[in-house]
């Protein structure tokens, strides 16, 4: 209990003191505790859409930002990932966005975690 009391005194101060270095190692720091507790919840809820998200994380070193802002927000749940599987895979309409082989290969990783999209969890 000790150690967490320290932690926690150790990471305030570093918040607080205004240092370049400090605030780029507090920012790291922090961003990976967001992105770890991030990715847990949307796996526990949505186990389909976090798996979906997951392996397109691998293919975004060749995507554009804007790809990848869409692909974040679209599988946050698996209802959004189903319904643009439904438009823009089974139904072939044009996405702005998203399109070629980029749309291709987000369908194909949809269609892999199918099973797992449907799967609804309360």
């Amino acid at each position: 209990m000790k150690k967490l009391a320290y932690f926690i005194l150790i990471m305030a101060i570093i918040a607080a003191v205004d240092h370049p270095v400090i605030n780029n190692f507090y920012d790291n720091t922090i961003g990976q505790f967001k992105m770890f507790a991030r990715e847990g919840i949307k796996t526990a809820k949505n186990p389909g859409a976090g798996r979906v998200f997951r392996t397109m994380e691998k293919h975004f070193d060749t995507y554009n930002k804007q790809e990848i802002e869409m692909i974040d927000k679209l599988t946050k749940n698996n209802q959004d990932v189903l319904a643009f599987r439904k438009t823009y895979c089974i139904n072939g309409d044009f996405n702005p966005v998203i399109y070629g082989a980029h749309l291709q290969q987000f369908c194909a990783v949809i269609e892999d975690n199918k099973t797992q999209l449907n799967i609804i969890v309360k």
